[in-house]
């Protein structure tokens, strides 16, 4: 499979004015098992939660301290 993630700019500030705390490739570890979770492909121990309302297609992942809110979008042109 291959996925590629890219952060908003709010996301990306974020990332970077705390790095000491959460680093990019630890968020990213935690949107990949997300991922596999919604596909089935693998049991992990996180909370996934999908959004309702005016966030509707995203996903809440809680894995330890942190909190993610994550879109998927499928390949280009799909639309999802």
């Amino acid at each position: 499979m291959n996925l590629k993630i890219s952060y908003s700019k709010g996301a990306d500030k974020f990332l970077k004015k705390n790095h000491n705390i959460i680093t990019e490739d630890e968020v990213d570890k935690l949107i990949i098992s997300a991922i596999r979770k919604i596909f089935k492909t693998e049991e992990t121990n996180i909370d996934l939660k999908k959004l309702k309302g005016q966030h509707k297609g995203s996903f809440r992942i809680k894995g330890g301290d942190l909190n993610v809110s994550n879109r998927h979008k499928g390949k280009e042109g799909e639309g999802s």
